[in-house]
Formats: C-alpha cells, sequence, structure tokens
C-alpha cells in the first residue's frame, strides 16, 4: 500500500519520461505480488488514474503502448476492477488492431509502430479474457475480433503478432467459445500449419500458443471435431513423437495434453491409435504438473483406454508410471477409480502370477510399485 500510494503520487505528477517508469513498475508489481495489488483498497488508489491516463492519450501516442502494456498484466490479474469499463478499452483495442492491419497494408505507419500497437492490442485483450474469464463474451459482444483474428493469422505481419494472436485464439475459446462456434474448422486449419513443418526454424512459442488454443477449441467443440479428429490426431502424434533435440519438452507436454482433450471428445477416433503414442504420452505427462490440463488429458486418454486396451498393453510399465505421478491430494475421485478400473483390468487380464512377476521385476520402479499398492490395493 505505501508503495502505490507513493506511484499514485507520482502519476499526478511526472511527465512522460517517467510515467513510462511508473507503467513498467505497475506490470513488475501486477506480475510479482498479483493478490496484493487486486486487492479492492489498493484497485481503487490507482486503477482510476490509470483510465485517465488511457483517455488522455492519442492513438498514435506511443505512450498508450507502454500503458497498454501494463494494463494487460493488470487486467489478467485484477479483472474485475476493470469490469465496468472493460468493454471501453476492447473497443479501443479492436479499433487500434484494425488500424495497425490497415496502416501497414497502405504504409502509412512506421511497420515497428504498426507491429507495436497491434502486439499491445492484442495482448490487452488477453489479459481482459484472463482476469474477466466468461464475462468477456459481453465484452467482445458484436466485435469484429473473428475477422481481424484470422485475417492477422493468415497474413501474420510479425513472430510477435503471430505468438499473441495464437494465444488470443485460446483465450477466446476458453472465455467466450460462442464467437467461435461457427468458424471452428478454419480457424483449426490455421492453427494446424503449426504442426506441419517441425524444423529447427519451428519457433517453439507459436508451437506451444497452436497446441494449447488447439486443445481449447476441442474440449469445447465435442462430438463435432469428429469429422477432422483424425487429421488433427495425425498432427498432434506428429510432434508428440517427434524425436528432435529442438523440441522443447514443453512442446510434447502441450501436443499430449491436446491428443488427451481430442480424446475426451472423440475417444473412438483415438483409441485406434493409442499403440502408435501411448509410451510417449505416458513418458510426457508423468511430468505434468497437476493443474486442469491434465485432468482433461488423463480423462481424455482413459476413455480411449477403456475402448482399446490393447493399445497399451505392450507399453503398462508406462502407464503405471503415469499413473503414479499424481499427487493424491490432487487427484479427482472419478479419475482415479477410473485407474483403478484400467489397472484390475490389467490384472485380471494377465492373471495374478504374472501380475506379481510384473510388479517384482527388478528393473521396475519401487515407487511406482508402493503407489499402486497403498493407492490402488494391488
Amino acid at each position: 500500500e505505501p508503495i502505490i500510494g507513493q506511484m499514485v503520487s507520482c502519476l499526478k505528477v511526472y511527465q512522460k519520461k517517467n510515467r513510462l517508469i511508473l507503467y513498467d513498475l505497475f506490470d513488475r508489481l501486477a506480475t510479482a505480488l498479483p493478490e496484493e495489488i487486486a486487492a479492492p483498497k489498493v484497485a481503487q488508489a490507482f486503477v482510476p488514474l490509470l483510465l485517465q491516463q488511457w483517455q488522455n492519450l492519442a492513438n498514435d501516442d506511443m505512450e498508450l503502448c507502454l500503458l497498454m502494456q501494463a494494463m494487460s498484466t493488470l487486467t489478467s490479474v485484477m479483472g474485475l476492477s476493470f469490469q465496468n469499463c472493460a468493454k471501453a478499452l476492447a473497443a479501443r483495442c479492436f479499433l487500434l488492431w484494425e488500424t495497425a492491419l490497415v496502416s501497414e497494408k497502405e504504409n502509412n505507419m512506421k511497420p515497428t509502430e504498426a507491429t507495436i500497437f497491434m502486439i499491445q492490442a492484442i495482448d490487452l485483450l488477453g489479459g481482459l479474457a484472463d482476469g474477466l474469464h466468461e464475462s468477456f463474451f459481453q465484452v467482445i459482444e458484436g466485435s469484429k475480433i473473428k475477422l481481424l483474428l484470422f485475417e492477422t493469422l493468415k497474413n501474420p505481419h510479425s513472430k510477435e503478432i503471430y505468438q499473441s494472436a495464437l494465444a488470443l485464439v485460446g483465450d477466446v475459446a476458453r472465455c467466450a467459445f460462442p464467437f467461435f462456434d461457427d468458424v471452428v474448422p478454419q480457424f483449426l486449419d490455421l492453427l494446424a500449419t503449426n504442426f506441419m513443418d517441425l524444423t529447427k526454424t519451428t519457433e517453439v512459442c507459436h508451437l506451444n500458443n497452436a497446441l494449447w488454443a488447439t486443445g481449447e477449441i476441442a474440449l469445447r467443440y465435442g462430438s463435432r471435431l469428429k469429422p477432422i479428429a483424425t487429421p488433427l490426431l495425425t498432427l498432434l502424434v506428429r510432434v508428440l513423437v517427434n524425436e528432435s533435440e529442438d523440441l522443447a519438452p514443453a512442446v510434447k507436454q502441450n501436443a499430449a495434453v491436446t491428443i488427451g482433450r481430442v480424446s475426451l471428445v472423440c475417444s473412438e477416433l483415438v483409441a485406434p491409435h493409442l499403440e502408435q503414442f501411448a509410451e510417449q504420452w505416458m513418458d510426457v505427462m508423468r511430468m505434468a504438473p497437476n493443474n486442469q490440463e491434465k485432468v482433461d488429458a488423463f480423462m481424455g486418454i482413459v476413455k480411449a483406454i477403456q475402448l482399446n486396451p490393447q493399445g497399451v498393453f505392450e507399453h503398462f510399465a508406462y502407464v503405471c508410471d503415469a499413473i503414479s505421478s499424481w499427487d493424491p491430494k490432487f487427484l479427482p475421485p472419478p479419475l482415479a477409480a477410473q485407474f483403478r478400473e484400467i489397472l484390475f483390468f490389467f490384472r485380471n487380464e494377465v492373471g495374478t502370477e504374472q501380475w506379481q512377476s510384473f510388479l517384482n521385476d527388478p528393473e521396475f520402479d519401487p515407487t511406482v510399485r508402493e503407489c499402486l499398492q497403498q493407492l490402488y490395493g494391488l
């Protein structure tokens, strides 16, 4: 509070050069202390002043970009404090975004300036989505967001713009999916172009954002994904099993999560292909953090295993390892019950004697054995 109080006092009197420093400080504080800066008393002290600056700055003033960068982080961690003005903020973002697109085409704005304005506008919309969740739908209702995203993804003017646009696709899918309801195949086609050329020149941030956005869309599109689920799965598996050292572990984890989410809505189409990727999927997902994405992924892959248990038979040690990777405190009871069902199915299939031989194999991880015995009674 004392720090914010001092920053507020400075914001009232500082000239442009020093205001830029304050914007950066607000950005850093929101990143480092999200809960503290989102406290109502603290927010009331500085949000009105930032909004005043927002209104005073012209659309071609580069100071606006620095302010937008700070507000992207602030809206992400304290969305409710911006709820009343969110629609106006978004409307200006759309205007800046569209103006920058037109300016680049007509060369009436410096390319670097157009790029910066576009990135900050897209990122601020992403911040509003993060902070407002489902309320983001009302904020962008009636906007041109689909057209702007489609144009930006189809003809990206820079790597940075493309990265931000991919992330916003995931944000819109997560918080305002009805906007994509009638254009899902077109957007999935645009996202899938990132999965086709896995070379040293592949941008990891693009691949990660595209994978995440694809998973968010698949999760909500449901069974309507069926007509394109198989070719999409082929591309995702290609990312997962790729042996190039240039692909970061996070990329493979995102690919595995997205495969799980596709399986959650189209398990009957994923199940026949389990043998192609089960080992890599389990190996990657055992390292994943215990969060909702991991829950979605395992729920999906379990559905596929239940339809085609033979698809993981040769890789069952990896299945056991992945199951044991869960912290029991974060394991949802329905998922734990499905794990138990799968484990007992395989034990019954091979018989008690062979099962004990499997568990007591010297190469079998003793911590995994202990987990299976203590948590699942095996």
